[in-house]
């Protein structure tokens, strides 16, 4: 925290990294964090040396300019009919964390062989690896660098020397040099000797075989894999802080391994009757098999520093391994119908069999159908219209559920051992047998699209709507039962939405062209109805947006002022949550703007959401730890004359024998104030723009800049080169927000909920991150 005192110039305080002097001698040792357990500790011969009291800008020490590297080839070739393509690509990302980078390499293979006239076998293999040695930590802990250097240390902390001086001296690869050791971690340390390493593979091959039987019906197998496994390993040195992290260090090693395996037949009838009349037929069958595999093992503290083995253990190692496995079988057809080269309709069903639902509710049918008709191909239109097309769409989708779900039975209890024994619990979730049923969806979707002026006007248009029902979810089941909660099928969601994208071509001349395409959409989820009629959902109300934001605001006289403890100024929580607005925006909206002139070519992509609201924690810390910008104020005051307070907060006093509010006028402490007012409960901007912790989210961003030249024509047209163009690029340009007192990227993604059960998660959730980056890169791209 920093409600400390204010940096003067040529102030001097002892601190976490002073010299130590030595009464007797004089000597002065240079030093660097705490010194229990060394003969430093003496205090009665050893004094740590008061240094100045200055400002450090630690964040900018700490960061660093993020570097990517995005290499990529391609090569074809055709012989007769067979053709193979091979692919591969490169990128390395150098991100701003200091030791912290991301690599991923892959190689793409495809082949399509006609082996007759009639049958073609085809294949495609494509292999990634992903590396990284550190994944940085953006969870609210002690683990995280924009934790500790953003929200609570001090700029009277010396970044510069954690980053140089890691170890205590004379404890090095045991205690960790730091300004303050309760709480917090040396950021430099942890992003040097705490990591969160990551491997992941990932193997795609798919294979198929196609038999023509004439030139109107075919038959196609295929089979395909997807392997992907990932191997994590949290390296934690001694004297790492974290909550879950033994201060004697530790080595976690999760090795997850996760398969797809698909197979599927498909039979293809399709015929041209005339030329105002075709169709398709398609019938098949598949099989989709799921395995996931899960092999946890940690430590129990480290007998030796540094050394990250599991036989390194002080204590006994936890052991904790999952497996999951699903099987769906599925049956499927499908017709197609094109009329007059106007009318085009679709019909399809597909039934599904599922392992993870009850015998009972294991088949599940979902049907769909479209229709669009392209008006301008079936009447004749004014010149000015090119194209007038209508679509509409309906369908109903069902989904399965987790594997293992459908009844209750005894789990592992991840790796924790009594008397050096494994340990099981029994689930809190009752499940009746037989009871769930597949998750459903119906939709439909209304479209229209026009193309004017030899399409130098485009406008698409689409409205949707969604009923989400039968939903599986958690409710409080009846004491009696011995559970806290119970699986049903309850709720259902509606959910309505309008897409409209605008294409304008302003100028087209020889030389220079300008186009344009404008998007814009809103939509909103409703709760339409709640399982047994109960009152609310999570907060709820029926009828309510699901991403109504629910949480405790202070309490408030009938005319909206904060009501005041009279002597202490301190407000009072309300002891129900508030409907604070919805999280999702009001409307999105993206301007993309392309300018060519012959072979220079300049893009802008400007896009934007408007309305919309979100929590800060952020916020919230900062004034609890003294961060916030407006924390200073009254604080020299407030140190000039300890005791005597300058702050009146705007509020009111509730004069319960009387019934009637007063203003407040009592002086109180500014720091006590801010470490209850805007961090205890939300406060929206309508309520205090200075202490709002609930934000308006509204911002327009310029997304993207690209200029491109194209040399082509300076080439040899018999040269190896077909093809030379260079660009330089820029994204996240620029931003304008609404909420000036939001330090967060309003576009950053986070989550959402209303957990009445934890108070601690209601909200827009961590907003913790790295401040917003700019991106500038150049790129060429040669064709041969």
């Amino acid at each position: 925290m920093i409600w400390g005192p204010k940096f003067v110039p040529g102030l001097k305080i002892a601190q976490w990294n002073s010299p130590i002097r030595d009464k007797v001698t004089g000597q002065v040792i240079p030093w660097y964090g705490t010194v229990a357990g060394s003969q430093y500790n003496d205090k009665s011969r050893y004094e740590r040396v008061p240094i100045d009291w200055e400002y450090h800008d630690n964040l900018k020490t700490f960061l660093k300019p993020a570097v990517i590297n995005n290499n990529s080839f391609s090569v074809s070739y055709k012989n007769n009919k067979d053709i193979y393509r091979l692919s591969g690509n490169f990128m390395n990302y150098d991100d701003r964390i200091p030791e912290a980078y991301l690599q991923r390499y892959g190689i793409n293979f495809s082949s399509e062989n006609h082996l007759t006239d009639k049958l073609i076998f085809d294949t495609k293999f494509n292999f990634t690896q992903t590396f990284t040695p550190n994944i940085p930590n953006y969870d609210y802990n002690p683990s995280g660098h924009m934790y500790t250097i953003l929200i609570w240390m001090g700029g009277d902390v010396d970044g510069r020397d954690l980053k140089n001086h890691m170890w205590v001296p004379g404890k090095e690869g045991t205690l960790q040099a730091n300004w303050n050791y309760a709480w917090y971690n040396n950021p430099w340390f942890g992003a040097n000797y705490y990591k969160n390493r990551n491997r992941t593979n990932v193997i795609n091959a798919q294979t198929g075989l196609e038999y023509k039987a004439t030139e109107d019906f075919s038959i196609k197998g295929k089979i395909s894999i997807v392997e992907n496994h990932n191997k994590q390993e949290i390296l934690s040195p001694y004297s790492y802080f974290n909550y879950s992290a033994p201060r004697s260090g530790g080595y976690i090693l999760n090795d997850t391994k996760t398969w797809n395996l698909n197979s599927d037949v498909l039979a293809t009838y399709k015929k041209k009757i005339s030329e105002n009349f075709d169709f398709a037929i398609n019938a098949g069958a598949s099989t989709f098999y799921y395995k996931n595999n899960v092999d946890n093992a940690s430590t129990d503290g480290l007998k030796i520093p540094e050394l990250y083995e599991l036989s390194n253990s002080i204590g006994a190692i936890k052991y904790y391994d999952y497996l999951k496995e699903k099987l769906i079988y599925s049956t499927y057809a499908t017709v197609d119908i094109g009329l007059y080269n106007a009318f085009f309709i679709n019909v399809s069903g597909r039934n599904d069999w599922s392992s993870t639902l009850p015998k009972a509710n294991r088949s599940y049918f979902y049907p769909s159908a479209s229709l669009s008709a392209v008006i301008s191909n079936l009447v004749k239109m004014p010149e000015a219209i090119n194209l007038l097309k209508l679509s509409a769409s309906w369908a109903k989708v069902a989904y399965d559920f987790q594997p293992y779900s459908i009844r209750n039975y005894y789990m592992n209890n991840n790796g924790i051992t009594f008397n050096g024994n494994p340990t099981n619990y029994y689930p809190t979730t009752l499940n009746y047998e037989n009871s769930l049923k597949p998750e459903q969806t119906k939709s439909y979707e209304l479209g229209f699209s026009a193309g004017l002026f030899k399409n130098r006007i485009t406008l698409d248009a689409t409205y949707f709507r969604t009923l989400d029902y039968n939903n599986i979810l958690q409710f409080p089941s009846a004491e009696s039962s011995g559970f806290k909660s119970q699986y049903v099928n309850g709720n259902e969601y509606t959910t309505k939405g309008l897409e409209i994208s605008l294409g304008l071509v302003p100028i087209r001349t020889k030389d220079f062209t300008w186009k344009s395409l404008i998007n814009w959409s809103t939509y909103e989820q409703k709760l339409t109805s709640i399982y047994d009629n109960m009152s609310n959902y999570r907060n709820i109300q029926l009828g309510e947006r699901m991403d109504s934001y629910y949480d405790y605001t202070w309490q408030k006289s009938p005319e909206g002022k904060v009501i005041l403890n009279a002597e202490t100024g301190m407000p009072t929580k309300a002891t129900t949550p508030t409907n604070l607005g919805h999280f999702n925006p009001d409307w999105t909206f993206g301007f993309n703007n392309t300018f060519k002139y012959k072979k220079l070519s300049l893009n802008i992509g400007i896009d934007g959401s408007i309305g919309g609201v979100m929590r800060s924690q952020v916020v919230e810390k900062m004034w609890w730890g003294g961060k916030h910008p407006n924390s200073v104020a009254y604080r020299d005051q407030e140190y000039a004359n300890p005791g005597t307070y300058y702050f009146v907060p705007d509020g009111v006093n509730y004069n319960a024998a009387t019934g009637t509010y007063t203003p407040h006028t009592k002086p109180i402490s500014f720091q006590d104030w801010a470490q209850n007012y805007p961090y205890q409960a939300r406060v929206t901007q309508d309520e205090s723009e200075e202490f709002a912790n609930v934000f308006d989210r509204t911002f327009v961003k310029l997304r993207s800049v690209i200029l491109e030249y194209d040399f082509s024509y300076l080439l040899n047209p018999k040269g190896f080169v077909k093809n030379f163009t260079v660009n330089i690029s820029g994204y996240n340009l620029a931003m304008w927000k609404k909420s000036k007192n939001l330090y967060s990227d309003p576009d950053f993604k986070i989550g959402v909920g209303n957990d009445n059960k934890d108070q601690s998660k209601i909200g827009s959730g961590n907003d913790i991150q790295d401040p917003s980056s700019r991106w500038f890169g150049v790129g060429f791209n040669l064709k041969f």
